[in-house]
């Protein structure tokens, strides 16, 4: 039968724990590494005579459910039409990161090509990680010498999860990264936004794939529990923004909600006037308004996590950590991808 990417994730994960319980398997190849999604629904973008070609932007988030260091790297079968920002890195116990898979446009050829038979499409990204000792820096795997390094690793201290590639026609509305935001509370909350202390924080990915720039803005079921930064802003397409949503005031075990609000734009439509909500609500923007709602959980890591002995990986819970850069030009009125500002 069929199974998810995440089924088939949590079944292999029992079934790694088994094995090591029964000494029928080396403690390096736990499946410490969560790998969403394993699955790639990659949009093919005509290209436009007389335009720049235009990226396909995605993200895959890397998570360490273990209690010990992991090292990874992506590769890719097709290392002309990819490329991933980190490519690889370090994540310590209960650290995920969001990697930006990006897609070269395409020529004329190459997109006749793949439309006239998406089904048959066999690009794969692999995502290779290990445990790995403490005193093994960051510039040690991912630096001159990181092939080096790689390959000295034994096979049985690798594990290697493949992500498997579809092509979709382009898409006509933006798209949110992330279906819940995982709020990690902070063990000692040290950043300020405004005056206020901020005790959890989470980054979401608004990802314009369609042929048309885009505005968005982000509301909440409780606005003063929280920061958006930025709140607002417009996206041209073939880009992406990162959005930091930051956690003020205390949760009260509620799932609290966020709906993210899109509409196409005219290219000339800049942050000055998405940034009213007059704007917003004349009639010929309110009849293309499109939402997407995000739910939410808070993680209290300190109560969540077992100790580093316990064997029980599956509590362990992710810490965000700095997001991947995004595709979008620097913030600005002019030119460019993004132009936006932080929620008050």
């Amino acid at each position: 039968d069929e199974v998810s990417g995440e089924e088939e994730s949590r079944h292999l994960g029992c079934v790694d724990r088994l094995l090591v319980a029964e000494g029928r398997w080396p403690l390096g190849r736990v499946r410490r590494m969560k790998v969403e999604p394993l699955q790639l629904s990659v949009d093919l973008v005509p290209p436009v005579e007389g335009e720049a070609g235009q990226s396909v932007g995605k993200i895959v988030t890397l998570s360490n459910l273990g209690g010990e260091r992991v090292a990874f790297k992506i590769r890719t079968t097709a290392r002309d039409r990819y490329s991933t920002t980190p490519n690889s890195g370090l994540l310590e116990p209960g650290e995920e990161v969001d990697v930006v898979v990006t897609m070269s446009p395409l020529t004329q050829e190459q997109y006749d090509s793949f439309s006239a038979n998406m089904a048959a499409c066999t690009d794969k990204l692999l995502v290779r990680s290990s445990i790995i000792a403490e005193d093994v820096k960051s510039e040690t795997v991912r630096g001159d010498g990181s092939r080096d390094w790689w390959s000295s690793l034994s096979p049985d201290a690798i594990v290697d999860q493949v992500i498997t590639c579809s092509f979709v026609e382009q898409a006509s509305h933006m798209q949110v990264a992330q279906t819940k935001l995982r709020f990690v509370k902070e063990r000692a909350p040290g950043r300020m936004v405004g005056s206020s202390h901020v005790l959890a924080e989470e980054i979401v990915h608004i990802i314009n794939n369609t042929s048309a720039k885009q505005a968005f803005k982000i509301r909440t079921t409780a606005r003063d529990k929280y920061r958006v930064e930025p709140s607002c802003g417009v996206v041209d397409k073939g880009h992406t923004c990162p959005v930091r949503v930051s956690m003020v005031q205390a949760h009260a075990g509620t799932n609290d909600k966020f709906q993210v609000r899109c509409v196409p734009v005219e290219p000339q439509v800049d942050f000055k006037d998405v940034r009213s909500n007059e704007w917003w609500a004349e009639p010929d923007i309110r009849t293309r308004l499109y939402d997407t709602t995000i739910d939410s959980v808070l993680i209290d890591t300190l109560a969540a996590r077992p100790p580093a002995d316990s064997g029980d990986l599956g509590a362990m819970l992710p810490t965000k950590i700095e997001a991947a850069p995004s595709m979008a030009p620097p913030r600005g009125e002019g030119g460019g991808g993004l132009a936006a500002a932080a929620a008050k």
